[in-house]
């Protein structure tokens, strides 16, 4: 389930699998978040063992931060479900603002592109040099713009994968003819059981990291130099 900017996963009494995806963080904000959480358990594949850690002490060797896409194993107590609700990355929850945005009419899907793109136009550097997520909130919301563009694309080639159709995101309105399929919740629920947030992302795109990185480039570059597609 998600609102706007948000994912929420429903946890159940005993164990649960989950992914953080949040910066990187201390556990204590696991805890202060889940009062019903008792226990948390996390892969360390450096030492091939698992690190644990509870609300108020920290073995030895145990989690003492939560990493982005980080799985986690998480131990519940009580008799009922707990709604766990958590931001989702910036960029994608700029993107799913704009869904809402242009579900109320308040703007189309071309009018938020160009928007997007004038934001992100200040942003010299190449999404991939930005996979640190340290790196993408020193910019603000031209980092949160560029993420929102990246999804954008990611979204419409899956969903033309899907429908057989041409994928052309350089034509004039292509945001406007895009179905939302909600791909990208589909990354969400992939990452606490995948081995890397890389192979979570192939999974859910269906495109591996690397080449989007290199066709998302080539796309940011003739966006701007389209007479249709650039900000006005």
């Amino acid at each position: 389930e998600h609102e706007a900017g948000t994912l929420t996963t429903q946890l159940q009494p005993g164990w649960n699998m989950a992914g953080w995806l949040g910066p990187d963080a201390p556990v204590s904000e696991l805890f202060e978040a889940l009062p019903a959480l008792e226990r948390v358990y996390a892969w360390d594949s450096a030492h091939e063992r698992y690190q644990r850690a509870l609300p108020n002490t920290t073995p030895r060797h145990g989690l003492r931060r939560l990493k982005t896409g980080m799985g986690l194993w998480l131990r519940v107590g009580g008799d009922s479900a707990v709604e766990w609700t958590r931001p989702v990355s910036e960029g994608t929850a700029t993107y799913v603002s704009g869904l809402f945005q242009r579900a109320l009419g308040l703007t189309t899907g071309e009018a938020l592109r160009r928007a997007r793109w004038r934001s992100a136009s200040t942003v010299s550097e190449p999404l991939s040099g930005l996979e640190r997520i340290r790196l993408f909130y020193v910019d603000g919301w031209p980092t949160y713009n560029l993420g929102a563009l990246a999804m954008e694309w990611l979204e419409g080639r899956a969903v033309t994968a899907a429908n057989e159709a041409e994928f052309a995101p350089l034509e004039a309105g292509w945001p406007d003819s895009l179905t939302d399929a909600g791909t990208y919740m589909r990354f969400y629920q992939v990452l606490p059981s995948s081995e890397s947030w890389q192979k979570a992302f192939e999974t859910a795109f269906g495109i591996t990291v690397d080449d989007f990185y290199e066709a998302f480039a080539e796309y940011r570059s003739a966006l701007y130099a389209s007479p249709a597609a650039s900000p006005q």
